[in-house]
């Protein structure tokens, strides 16, 4: 028997005209014959309603015959079968006596073959388009969650809990003093820190002979002895008799906020009570309404530092906040302390940073007196100069802190390691809370008006990256569904095309190899991926 003959697929066609299996003008046969089909189609639709539509009208010719052949069983006057059922039998019979039947099959294997590469890089691109928007769902996943958690933390951090945020946030700094109050009452912890850096430093100014009586940690050691403290008495060294109104513009801020937010709920109400009845009316006037003329009440929120006057030659505007460059003005029964001057210390820029400054000094000093101890006590020989290092060897400075503190008072011989990390640990308490974030923002809002619109700001903008993550969330979210019925589509597609091409090699191999009385067998890269 002889071996299998092997032909190209996409070579069929013209191997099929070069040996006379099919005429060169078969394309004119096939216009014919599917000019026929059609015109049966449209004369009777009902026979092959059920029939689907076959790319190859041979095959779909094949399926309509079999299927009248099952349903119409007349015959004429002649015994002959009906006339649809003649006519398919005649359409088929063209195909098969020209071959131009396996022509037509060829043809539609070639474009089977060139379809299902293009649906493998389809559904390529939509895994990858998918894979694409999951990383960016997770991004904005993430990118959300982080905003809507730093919303979450500044309402809470300014206690907003409605709609009302200026107010809400007037409202937290007004607590500020009496914050400030609790912090100073509690200075008094760090007596003992103060008292042990200023013998330190006395001692060392004796050893010294330096005359510089100034103790250390001036603004620290004021507040503790005298509590509430203003401005005027830190400047200047003495209690005023007098302490004037200040320039702090908050009570006045609050009490206008309060007064808009009254009558703005005044109106939701009357509002909601009237808007059924007035709904006509509303609809009428709807493009004549100007917002920015309802009269609010006196509302002006333009408290605008800068436009403050004073008959006080002393007192000087920078920036946002009052200042005062000397304080020595009195009046006749006394030292008078008003406007920057009346502020209670820590209610100001300069006298807030200056008790930071002392608490870091004395922090600093603490820090380097503990590290000192603990060398003296053993932990210097886990910490010598390496062979070969540049720099002082800590066994070098050794003798000298030794020979330094060897006459010093008792009350600085006399605090140990244990004693000095307590004192360490209540200052940098102190420091973290008066240096804490929140307690920054509304030390700032009470010092400059403009720093409220900033906060407002703020909260708006991370309200407004949240949403539009969420946004971006959802959108990213439908493509991705989109993409997946997309790519279920091609899938299907491709299933379908490859179900095909098989179908249709096999149809050909076959009647082929009965044409030939040989076995042929089609090749090629198009079938076989």
């Amino acid at each position: 028997m002889a071996p299998p003959l092997s032909v190209q697929s996409q070579k069929l066609i013209a191997w099929l005209v070069e040996r006379n299996i099919v005429s060169k003008d078969y394309i004119k046969s096939l216009t014919q014959l599917s000019s026929k089909i059609a015109d049966f189609e449209k004369s009777s639709p009902e026979k092959i309603e059920c029939i689907k539509k076959n790319p190859v009208l041979y095959l779909f010719a094949l399926d309509v015959l079999k299927h009248l052949e099952h349903t119409d069983d007349s015959k004429d006057f002649f015994g002959r079968a009906s006339a649809p059922i003649r006519t398919w039998k005649d359409i088929i019979s063209r195909y098969e006596s020209s071959h131009v039947n396996l022509a037509e099959v060829a043809e539609r294997l070639n474009d089977v073959c060139f379809q299902i590469p293009k649906c493998r890089a389809l559904i390529a691109d939509r895994q990858k388009f998918i894979s694409d928007l999951k990383r960016k769902v997770h991004d904005f996943t993430n990118n959300q969650v982080a905003k809507s958690g730093e919303l979450d933390r500044f309402r809470k951090r300014f206690d907003i809990k409605d709609d009302y945020i200026r107010l809400q946030l007037l409202e937290k700094a007004d607590t500020v003093p009496a914050l400030f109050a609790s912090f100073v009452s509690e200075l008094e912890k760090l007596k003992p820190a103060l008292d042990f850096y200023t013998s330190f430093t006395s001692y060392l100014r004796h050893k010294s002979s330096v005359e510089d009586v100034r103790l250390p940690c001036g603004t620290l050691r004021l507040l503790i002895n005298s509590v509430n403290v203003t401005v005027y008495e830190w400047r200047t060294g003495q209690t005023p008799v007098v302490v004037g109104d200040s320039n702090d513009f908050l009570p006045a801020m609050l009490e206008q906020e309060r007064r808009y937010v009254d009558n703005l709920k005044a109106q939701k109400n009357d509002a909601s009570n009237s808007q059924v009845a007035q709904l006509d009316e509303l609809d009428d006037m709807e493009d004549e309404v100007n917002l920015y003329n309802i009269d609010f009440g006196d509302l002006d929120y333009d408290f605008n530092i800068q436009e403050v006057t004073t008959n006080d030659p002393e007192i000087v505007i920078e920036g946002d906040e009052l200042s005062s460059v000397s304080v020595t003005k009195t009046s006749g029964s006394g030292p008078t302390a008003t406007g920057a001057n009346a502020r209670l210390l820590l209610d100001s820029t300069d006298g807030r940073n200056a008790l930071i400054n002392d608490l870091e000094e004395l922090s600093s000093f603490l820090r380097g007196m503990a590290e000192n101890q603990h060398d003296q006590s053993g932990g210097i020989g886990g910490h010598k100069k390496p062979p070969g290092a540049s720099g002082i060897c800590l066994d070098t400075i050794a003798p000298i802190y030794q020979q330094i503190m060897q006459d010093a008072p008792t009350s600085v011989n006399a605090v140990s390691l244990d004693d000095i990390n307590q004192m360490l640990k209540a200052t940098q308490n102190a420091y973290e809370r008066l240096t804490d974030e929140t307690v920054t923002h509304l030390v700032m809002l009470r010092l400059h008006p403009s720093y409220l619109e900033r906060l407002i700001r703020e909260m708006e903008d991370l309200e407004r990256l949240a949403g539009r993550a969420k946004t971006k969330i959802l959108e990213s979210t439908a493509s991705i569904h989109q993409a997946d019925q997309e790519l279920a589509n091609f899938q299907v597609e491709l299933q379908a095309s490859m179900q095909e091409r098989k179908e249709l090699v096999s149809f050909l191999e076959k009647e082929l190899t009965s044409l030939y009385d040989r076995d042929i067998k089609l090749i090629g890269a198009a079938i076989s991926t």
